[in-house]
């Protein structure tokens, strides 16, 4: 009896050595996010919520104390996105997308529209969460590169369109501002081979993911009343994911200026079809919101007019 005894005190001793060296190594770290926690407490009052678990976890890994809002089911994260709480959404199912189109915005999020989920380690943020912290990005206080950088500008401008109240951004603010610089970037950036004019106002959040992937400039054959650079541009972002084995292609044309009359449908098909002639083996498809879609043989220009309508322009197949 007293030999199991002695046995039991003697695990027990090693069990509370080992338990005092994780409190070593590891009390410092939770101290760290408790104080991290304390920070998001005075400035926000809670965590910073999102929905995506690959955004989440870039976060976490950052430090940054993040709630994660997945279920798996559309429905359920449907009704998160019509919360208050939600703050970054990575949206990937078209449900999703086209509850957002239908509400006629964002609500005020940071909305990343994908398909793919690599996409939610677009460039800014990822850089910035690597960068700064919670209270950072709250007080808007950006590290995105030095004084006068276009990434700085960048960053400045978004940050300016803060809600200063609930802290969100809100991407209806200073909005073709913030687009014109990030053209400046891209064209420079990319070595002005490729750029971003105007996109349509739900594709702002994309575009940060955008800026280093190969695009193409589609000038319209005539150009479109109310331009004033001269020309009307077209997007094309082209991906290719290995464990998929697809290619995606996507292209915002500013259906505005359709809905507006200042862009004919016949300039319309013709800036499709340029782009499905200036890209080869690629299946173009794309089955939400502006963008491609194959159907009985033909290709479609997908181009909402406005929330919750879409127009479908035939292209030459």
């Amino acid at each position: 009896m007293k030999h199991k005894t002695k046995a039991v005190s003697k695990k027990m001793s090693r069990l509370a050595a080992i338990l005092l060296v994780a409190l070593a190594i590891f009390l410092p770290r939770a101290l760290l996010a408790e104080e991290t926690l304390k920070l998001a407490t005075d400035e926000r009052g809670k965590f910073l919520w999102v929905m995506g678990t690959k955004i989440a976890k870039a976060l976490n890994d950052s430090g940054i104390p993040t709630e994660v809002l997945v279920t798996g089911g559309e429905d359920e994260n449907l009704k998160l996105l019509s919360s208050s709480n939600v703050d970054i959404a990575l949206v990937t199912a078209p449900a999703l997308n086209d509850y957002l189109k239908d509400k006629g915005g964002n609500n005020g999020l940071l909305t990343i529209t994908a398909l793919w989920p690599r996409m939610a380690h677009f460039a800014l943020l990822d850089k910035f969460i690597k960068t700064g912290t919670l209270a950072d990005f709250h007080r808007r206080r950006v590290y995105l590169g030095p004084e006068g950088s276009q990434e700085r500008r960048i960053a400045e401008e978004i940050f300016r369109s803060m809600d200063i109240k609930t802290k969100r951004l809100v991407m209806n603010v200073d909005e073709t501002n913030i687009i014109d610089i990030m053209t400046d970037y891209i064209v420079q950036r990319l070595d002005g081979a490729v750029f971003i004019d105007y996109v349509p106002s739900s594709t702002v959040a994309s575009i940060l993911g955008k800026t280093g992937h190969y695009y193409k400039l589609i000038p319209a054959e005539k150009e479109p009343a109310g331009l004033e650079k001269g020309y009307f541009k077209a997007v094309v972002q082209e991906e290719l994911y290995p464990y998929q084995h697809e290619d995606y292609i996507t292209i915002g044309v500013g259906s505005y200026l359709i809905s507006r009359g200042e862009l004919s449908e016949d300039t319309a098909h013709k800036i499709v079809e340029a782009i499905f002639n200036s890209v080869e083996d690629i299946e173009k498809d794309f089955s939400y919101g502006f963008g491609l879609k194959r159907e009985n043989g033909a290709m479609n220009f997908v181009l909402p007019i406005h929330p919750g309508a879409e127009e479908y322009f035939r292209a030459v197949p």
